[in-house]
């Protein structure tokens, strides 16, 4: 597994920092203005919904095909290829041309507040928009099949694909062809298209072959379709908090939808380069280890990333809270990304920064309640995480604004979290108890306080302020990113965290101090 992690790690690094380009870009193109806020609205649903969606079905695939090659033969396996591939399709075909028989109404509905130039913006980026729709199923399809065979880099070099256009569209169609916004929409259904001819490749070579086949007589497509809705809707609880929160937020001032959608990108850039990268193998092993009955090599794998995620999420958590304005200046300031810009995105990061440990234990905990396909369980904490969001939003906008909605948003996550520990606790009984090793969260809660003194001190010592900006806060932000963080791996290293199998030679040899201590 650790290639695949080491895989996974290295394109999921090198799809962010491109994706932070883009969102760099954004910011120096469109600013805080009304064309960004319309494109982040005519978005939401053919990218952010349909891209969790794509999330979803590559999941769904993962369990249903675990031990099916065994369980079926061959052929009965390809015929549930074709069928299930077949229903992806149709689902999405009749959803295309839904969208576009109904794309003002469902503007009106979602933006009641857009008129004029931003209304018309809207719907015709989403009209551009639309054939996302089906490139992302096949998508979500295709990556899951490629997982289930363990084929980790060759899905990972899709998603390089879609963001390498993207960037590469901006200037080209935005400056170039002067298509101003709507370029972007264009570069951005460009680009879906062609990671999912990359797939349709793929696949092919490795020896899959999909076709038409309208049915679902097989055993394996009843499971998949059994399994689908709580996997969506699992991977949908992130989209559809978006939704809600652009919805109230295009009420609000100018530029707050797209304060939200800067801050939300800069607050999970992290936690998804260092978590994501491990957290799809670990998932293809915990189903396979769950269907094989290998319940000690389950309970290990579980232990382990649950302490992993709290060595990452937390200090990233405490790096957005003690350094928010500069980071923000830092990256951000340029362009038409102005002082006011800046004021606006503040808040929604400090908001979306609170609720970055339980997002961090939400996706991993879920992976492993999906491995045991709990889907009732998912299916009721999907609900509740929704719920509570909304209701948050709708309590916390007025005296908050946009960062009343980060916030509800980050404490539905929170609850989400706790959700799903509680189910897992339930299932596995006694056996979570590595999951809560206190030694190693002592040591951890240690290392964290070393590196909170580092980005705390470090800052005064070299004069950065809040408001500051240019190539000096740069140079200066990264020079206390990269010694605080150096300082708190150095720690991790020399300490016995990581390992569940250091907790009894650990206790051991503390057992041993103690003995020798007593008189």
């Amino acid at each position: 597994m650790a290639l695949s992690t080491a895989i996974v790690a290295v394109a999921t690094l090198l799809t962010k920092i491109i994706s932070l380009v883009r969102e760099w870009l954004m910011a120096a193109f469109f600013g805080t203005t009304l064309k960004e806020d319309a494109w982040l609205m005519a978005s939401v649903i053919p990218n952010r919904l349909f891209a969790a969606i794509d999330s979803g079905l590559s999941n769904v695939l993962v369990p249903t095909l675990a031990g099916a090659e065994t369980e079926y033969s061959g052929l009965d396996v390809r015929q549930f290829l074709q069928e299930s591939f077949t229903v992806v399709t149709l689902f999405a075909l009749v959803l295309v041309a839904l969208g576009y028989g109904f794309t003002a109404p469902f503007i009106h509905l979602i933006a009641p507040s857009f008129s004029g130039l931003k209304f018309g913006l809207t719907v015709s980026m989403t009209r551009i928009l639309l054939p996302t729709i089906v490139f992302w199923s096949w998508n979500g399809y295709l990556v899951g099949i490629l997982r289930s065979r363990e084929a980790f880099s060759e899905s990972s070099v899709a998603a390089i694909i879609t963001s390498v256009l993207r960037v590469a569209s901006l200037p080209v169609l935005v400056v170039g062809f002067l298509l101003g916004i709507r370029g972007v929409a264009y570069g951005f259904t460009l680009a879906v298209f062609c990671q999912t001819l990359y797939l349709f490749i793929t696949v092919h070579r490795l020896g899959v072959r999909l076709g038409w086949r309208p049915s679902i007589r097989h055993p394996l497509t009843r499971r998949m379709l059994s399994l689908t809705p709580p996997f969506l809707m699992s991977s949908s609880v992130t989209t559809v908090g978006i939704l809600v929160d652009r919805i109230l937020a295009s009420s609000l001032v100018t530029g707050s939808i797209a304060a939200l959608n800067y801050s939300q990108v800069l607050s999970q850039l992290p936690t998804a380069v260092l978590l994501q990268s491990f957290a799809q193998p670990v998932f293809t092993r915990l189903s396979a280890h769950w269907n094989a009955v290998q319940r000690e090599e389950y309970d290990d794998l579980l232990a382990r990333g649950f302490i992993l995620v709290a060595a990452v999420a937390i200090p990233v958590t405490l790096t957005f809270l003690w350094l928010p304005g500069p980071i923000l200046g830092a990256i951000y300031q340029h362009g038409n990304f102005s002082a006011h810009s800046r004021t606006l995105t503040l808040g929604p990061l400090i908001g979306w920064s609170l609720g970055i440990p339980a997002g961090g234990y939400g996706t991993y905990l879920s992976r492993a309640l999906f491995a045991q396909r709990k889907t009732r369980s998912i299916t009721w904490i999907s609900l509740s995480t929704v719920a509570l969001n909304i209701a948050g939003d709708l309590l916390l906008i007025h005296p908050l604004k946009a960062t009343g909605l980060a916030l509800a948003t980050s404490i539905a996550w929170w609850l989400r979290a706790g959700l799903l520990f509680w189910f897992l606790r339930k299932s596995l009984g006694q056996r979570t108890r590595p999951m809560i090793d206190g030694t190693k969260l002592a040591w951890l809660g240690l290392s964290m306080i070393g590196f909170s003194l580092l980005q705390v001190g470090l800052p005064r010592l070299l004069d950065i302020t809040a408001t500051s900006h240019g190539w000096t806060l740069i140079f200066r932000v990264a020079m206390v990113l990269v010694v605080s963080w150096a300082g708190y791996v150095w720690a991790l290293a020399k300490l016995p965290l990581l390992d569940p199998r250091d907790r009894s030679r650990l206790q051991s040899g503390l057992q041993r101090i103690s003995r020798r201590l007593k008189p």
